[in-house]
């Protein structure tokens, strides 16, 4: 016998049922001997006459689940009556009612036991049904927040099981009380903005915002809208964007780009000329400010072991508070913190976050920056062009960049996009319109969109120039045209066109063809290799060799310096070096001797000077001849600006073309930067100093100068 039978054998066993002797007291007889036919005909025969004991009787009689009248609803409904019917029974009743076992505790106790069992009963069911029944009929159970609490949960994950947006709002409206509320209502937002914008389309984007300005998802969709609109990162279509959008949150950041875009070489006419373009820019402050830093020059100081930058007069405009700092380009300078790199604006302000590892100068409004060993681009808003994924990353030419993934070369744009996908073994930069390509380890070209127009056949190629292009096949030079081989390839040397003639050499012998691979200057000239350093024809004349001499000819082939010397050099300040027996001498236009043979070296004049070698040590002579710098420095540079730098004893310095001292050569380094400050480095300190002021702009801690 289940529970609820033992329970109600207990009661009409051990309770004084034989006290009356009236019907109610026989229905209650017949429910102890399981007459339950009979117990409930007499227990409604009886309910209008004693309301209480019968209410009872029948609850008892459906509580048991071992007749067909069992039903835990009509059981908690005449318990309920019951309830109900303490109120309302007298004193009297209630004591003949009590020898029943009928009073106020046995009718609370029989409610609890039912409540408890449908309790039970739907947990053991655990299905959303029977929970709203149990919610709906058992409404002052105390069993009924739990119940609610799990019928909730069970509604919750059907809802998660159809995840829409209308589930989750469904849910919302249906269970407001639910723990389970917020997470709908979040979920809710979610998907509704997920759905209403999986098109990934501006109108998409637009019809969003326009109707759920409160969602919490509004700052998203302006964002999608932004990203969309201004898809290809030009200037035209972040302008577009705040013309048609002066409300969107992202209009401060499209007026920002437009900025950085529009003055990516960061010059001060690039900078007027925006504010004559854009007068509606609202950040009028930060043109006045960078007019006046891109005229700025900006220098790298160190202090404490911390890097930052000081301008011409040695004001600190960057404090030192960075690891590291490189030179600026194009407006920003590299920086790091912390380990990584990232990007600086001549104003301090932190433009590209320090999250990279390594980083390249700003060139042509890109950079390259890295992590791991991976490259990406990003551009000067220090959004990333191109994802950090590439093994390599080339400058842009023609609007296309090389790029090389998983050892595979392709071409980028400038918006990122891979136009020619990574297939080819090496690539060459675009110009007119083509670019080499090699593939299984041919050298061929393709268009800019990726079409190949020489099919992979060379050893090598060299980029097209005014339409043609030099080609190598079996170690041997020829010429190609954009349509057709104008030379095969049988030529020992190929040069590069130098006013409209190359240089060409075949059986030792070498003279000068033009574009169309026609011989305009016969092969008549010894071919020797330091004629490949020359680069053809400058200011119409060449160098060549005839029986081991040396002299030069004019575009026609004439001589105009007779092959009479072991060596000769491109004229300079109306002197032509001429070497004779290993030294070097000066002749004049009339090829009279100028300046005796006498040195190891000679260098072409500047500025009315010419740097000579003699005695294994440098000096200077003016076009008389005479020195003006004694032969007695270790190394030279040319006398150009009025300023040489020499070293002595391993130190460098700086002296004048007349030998005065402007710095002694007590310097590891000596560096110009600009054409008035030189950068100084000894024993491992900096300095800076200021030529036409003759003054230290700033030292490092602990630098000497020397003088």
């Amino acid at each position: 016998m289940r529970k609820s039978s033992a329970i109600l054998f207990f009661i009409l066993c051990f309770s004084p049922v034989f006290v009356f002797g009236g019907k109610l007291e026989k229905g209650y007889e017949a429910l102890r001997i399981f007459d339950y036919f009979r117990a409930r005909a007499v227990f409604e025969s009886v309910y209008d006459r004693h309301p209480l004991g019968a209410a009872y009787g029948l609850s008892l009689l459906h509580s048991r689940n071992d007749n067909p009248f069992f039903s835990l609803t009509r059981a908690h409904n005449q318990v309920l009556q019951a309830v109900s019917f303490l109120q309302k029974t007298g004193k009297k009743e209630k004591d003949r009612l009590h020898k029943l076992g009928v009073s106020d505790s046995a009718v609370y106790a029989l409610k609890k036991r039912i409540e408890t069992e449908a309790y039970e009963l739907a947990l053991g069911a655990d299905e959303f049904e029977d929970w709203n029944l149990f919610i709906a009929e058992y409404g002052d159970a105390p069993q009924r927040n739990a119940a609610v609490e799990r019928r909730n949960e069970i509604a919750f994950r059907k809802t998660g099981e159809t995840n829409t947006w209308q589930a989750y709002k469904a849910y919302c409206e249906a269970y407001p009380e639910s723990k389970r509320v917020e997470e709908s209502r979040a979920l809710y937002e979610q998907l509704l903005y997920k759905s209403l914008t999986a098109a990934n389309t501006i109108p998409a984007f637009e019809n969003f915002i326009a109707k759920y300005s409160q969602s919490p998802y509004y700052s998203a969709a302006e964002d999608g809208l932004f990203r969309l609109a201004t898809e290809g990162r030009s200037v035209a279509a972040f302008h577009a964007f705040v013309k048609k959008y002066p409300g969107n949150r992202n209009v401060p950041v499209a007026w920002n780009s437009i900025y950085t875009l529009y003055t990516s070489d960061y010059t001060p006419d690039k900078i007027a000329q925006f504010h004559l373009d854009f007068p509606d820019f609202p950040d009028k402050e930060t043109i006045g400010l960078d007019m006046r830093l891109s005229v700025t020059s900006f220098y790298p100081v160190r202090e404490n072991g911390k890097s930052g930058f000081i301008d011409s007069s040695g004001t600190v405009m960057i404090p030192c508070v960075y690891e590291w700092v490189d030179d600026f380009s194009e407006g920003l300078a590299a920086a790091g913190k912390n380990d990584k790199a990232g990007f600086i604006s001549k104003s301090g302000k932190i433009v590209v976050p320090f999250e990279y590892d390594e980083v390249e100068p700003f060139r042509k409004g890109f950079a390259m920056v890295k992590r791991g060993d991976f490259y990406g681009l990003i551009d000067k808003t220090g959004t990333l062009i191109l994802p950090v994924m590439y093994d390599e990353i080339y400058e842009f030419f023609e609007s296309r960049a090389v790029v090389v993934k998983k050892g595979k070369y392709g071409f980028v744009d400038r918006s990122g996009e891979e136009v020619i996908p990574p297939q080819f073994e090496k690539a060459g930069d675009f110009a007119g319109g083509l670019a080499y390509v090699v593939k299984d380890g041919k050298y061929g070209f393709i268009s800019r969109e990726g079409k190949m127009i020489v099919e992979p056949k060379y050893d090598w190629v060299e980029n097209f120039q005014s339409g043609v292009c030099r080609v190598k096949q079996d170690a041997l030079f020829g010429l190609l045209g954009r349509d057709s081989l104008l030379l095969p390839c049988a030529y020992e040397y190929i040069g590069g066109f130098s006013e409209g003639l190359a240089l060409a050499a075949r059986g030792g012998a070498c003279g000068f063809i033009n574009r169309k691979g026609q011989t305009v200057i016969p092969f008549d000239y010894e071919f020797r290799t330091q004629l490949t350093q020359d680069g053809g024809f400058r200011n119409s004349r060449a160098r060549m060799y005839r029986k081991s001499k040396c002299g030069f000819i004019d575009t026609a082939g004439k001589i105009l310096l007779p092959f009479d010397y072991d060596d000769a050099q491109y004229p300079s300040a109306n002197l032509t070096a001429v070497k004779r027996k290993d030294k070097w001498g000066f002749a004049d236009e009339k090829l009279k001797m100028k300046i005796d043979y006498q040195f190891e070296q000679v260098f072409p004049f500047a500025g009315g000077r010419a740097r000579v070698k003699k005695d294994g040590l440098y000096g200077f002579i003016s076009t008389s001849g005479k020195f003006t710098v004694p032969a007695e420095y270790e190394e030279s540079t040319d006398a150009d600006k009025g300023r040489i730098t020499v070293k002595k004893n391993g130190k460098a310095g700086l002296i004048d073309p007349d030998n005065n001292v402007i710095l002694p050569c007590v310097y590891e380094k000596i560096e110009f930067i600009s054409a008035t400050t030189v950068y100084l480095e000894r024993q491992s300190k900096w300095a800076y100093f200021h030529l036409g002021r003759c003054e230290f702009v700033w030292k490092e801690e602990g630098f000497e100068s020397g003088f």
